[in-house]
């Protein structure tokens, strides 16, 4: 147990390319390897989880098992001596022979083949270990005999080879109530190839050779996590090398921290997640942006694609509790640039802009006052602050109150800013990342649903008394002064829904405004999809335009039905 809790250091230290002032000497063939050489059956297999050994050779072999590949030791690629057209080493053309029940899969040929390493140096070692992790699954009857696995290494870029270790399962006690002998899960390896240390042309290889054709219907040999140590567990590296031996994970590091305040006066963290070398694999990350208190402004997850170094991101915040701190963790596929703690950080400072009072109808110019945005639970709860005027606010059964600071309200709770700007803000998503929308002229019922969670604002309030009752009066009263509007300026999932019609958006400027009977939204800056609850479809209202949704399907509003849209201004 000790000396496997020494080679997982060791092969978890080999992967931490920050220990490195040199090329680290490591594969995990997350890369495809593409430096290494194979011949025969050997490739780098992704998912191997998903293969396993066909039906037309299960029949022919005893498998303890259901045949199927494991998962790759780390990430999603491991080196595979077999092939994925069979799930084993008997060959995809075993069909063209007479294949005798019970004589598990003979081949057409001798199976064998060899994964290489490219040339690498250790010159100035006394010695070294090739450490690996290795899953296998071979013939049982003639252990030590047939279906070879060794590790060799050469000194002179690959002439001559040693064998510096077998894997054949000569000490197993074997169990014959199956046909082949496994390995029992992945494994962990040390190998000494010290004779080769001193040497500045070396290659290790992994050798598989069936030396029959006969029971070939087995899985083969896998390895993953390939790396060279020193004695005591140590990652070596070599000197001004060329990395072609290298697969290690990417460092990521946060740079470009900033706080932007855009034209229509709310704010957002600006930072880019760098890796410090492209990988073929993709690489995920958490990323938080904590206020000046140490509260969290916001929380998500990213991912750089195979072969992507930078992603940009962008959250909304109030920008009130400035400076911000920008930091990343739970890395999948890479480390974090950490030298004291594990995470990174940036900080950003915000503008030095003071707040300019709103005017009706337009957004706010400044940020708003300090912790503004309360403490909002996803589905449960939502944040409500002050950014100008007054507001009012209720919750379900209670009556109108003055809004004095920040506060946790239940979803449900009605928000009034008839004669202020107000800020709301929900958590987006189950991993806490919070968005917010600034509100005006309007009241509105806070409500939360859906997948992905959409935050609804209800408008509340109006006086429909003067709208009549017969279809015609309604009719002329849709062209009247506004029963009720909200206006709203916002980034994330948020909806404004009229009696007629709902506008949902992502980012932008609208107002939405209910009449006798119609409703119409008119959109200042972005798109929104305006849904018409009556005809059941929906239209991508631009910048600089309106859409009216009418409650009739008479008169002036017959036309609207089938293809053709509604009224667009």
């Amino acid at each position: 147990m000790l000396l496997h809790a020494v080679v997982m250091l060791a092969i978890l230290s080999v992967f931490a390319p920050s220990a490195f002032s040199d090329a680290p000497l490591t594969q995990g063939f997350e890369d495809g390897a593409p430096a290494w050489s194979e011949t025969g059956m050997w490739h780098v297999q992704a998912n191997p989880e998903t293969i396993s050994v066909i039906p037309a050779i299960d029949q022919l072999v005893d498998l303890p098992d259901s045949g199927q590949l494991p998962a790759a030791f780390q990430g999603v690629r491991a080196a595979w001596f077999g092939e994925a057209a069979t799930g084993t080493y008997c060959g995809a053309d075993f069909a063209t022979i007479n294949q005798p029940p019970g004589g598990d899969c003979i081949s057409t040929q001798d199976q064998s083949g060899q994964l290489t390493s490219p040339p690498f140096s250790l010159a100035g070692r006394s010695a070294a270990f090739l450490t690996f992790h290795a899953w296998w699954e071979v013939e049982g009857l003639r252990s030590g005999l047939t279906d070879l696995m060794q590790v060799q290494y050469s000194t002179d870029g690959g002439t001559v080879w040693s064998t510096a270790a077998t894997l054949d399962p000569f000490d197993l006690n074997f169990d014959d109530s199956h046909d082949s002998r496994m390995s029992g899960g992945w494994q962990t390896y040390k190998v000494d190839i010290s004779k080769a240390a001193g040497a500045a042309n070396v290659r290790v290889r992994f050798v598989f050779d069936s030396v029959d054709r006969f029971r070939n219907g087995f899985r083969g040999l896998l390895v993953d996590g390939v790396g060279v140590v020193d004695p005591a567990g140590a990652p070596a590296s070599e000197p001004g090398g060329s990395g072609t031996f290298t697969d290690a994970e990417p460092v990521l590091s946060v740079t470009g921290a900033e706080l932007v305040q855009a034209p229509d006066g709310s704010w957002e963290v600006h930072f880019t997640v760098e890796a410090s070398h492209p990988v073929a694999h993709p690489v995920d990350f958490d990323w938080t942006v904590l206020g000046q208190a140490g509260e969290q402004a916001a929380s998500g997850h990213g991912t750089l694609a195979p072969g992507q170094t930078r992603v940009d991101i962008s959250v909304p915040v109030s920008g009130s509790d400035s400076p911000y701190t920008a930091s990343l963790s739970s890395a999948g596929g890479a480390v974090i640039d950490a030298t004291a703690s594990s995470a990174v950080t940036a900080p950003v400072t915000a503008l030095a802009t003071a707040p300019v009072p709103a005017s009706p109808g337009l957004p706010p110019t400044g940020p708003p006052g300090p912790g503004v945005v309360g403490n909002p639970v996803f589905k449960t709860s939502f944040g409500l602050g002050t950014v100008s005027g007054t507001v009012l606010y209720r919750v379900p059964g209670g009556k109108y109150v003055p809004l004095t600071g920040a506060v946790t309200l239940p979803l449900g709770s009605v928000v009034d800013a008839t004669k202020g700007h107000a800020l709301i803000a929900v958590q987006s998503d189950a991993q806490g990342t919070v968005q917010t929308v600034e509100v005006w002229e309007g009241k509105a019922g806070i409500f939360q649903s859906g997948k992905p969670a959409v935050a609804e604002l209800r408008l509340a309030g109006g006086n429909f008394s003067r709208c009549g009752k017969s279809s015609r009066t309604r009719a002329r009263a849709s062209g009247s002064p506004t029963i009720r509007r909200l206006w709203a300026t916002g980034k994330g999932r948020f909806r404004t829904k009229g009696r007629y019609a709902s506008a949902t958006v992502r980012g932008t400027y609208w107002m939405t405004a209910d009449l006798c009977s119609a409703t119409r939204v008119t959109v200042k800056k972005g798109i929104v999809a305006v849904a018409d609850f009556r005809r059941h479809r929906t239209v991508n209202v631009r910048a600089g335009h309106s859409v009216t949704i009418s409650a009739l399907r008479t008169g002036r509003y017959r036309n609207r039905r089938g293809n053709n849209p509604p009224r667009l201004s």
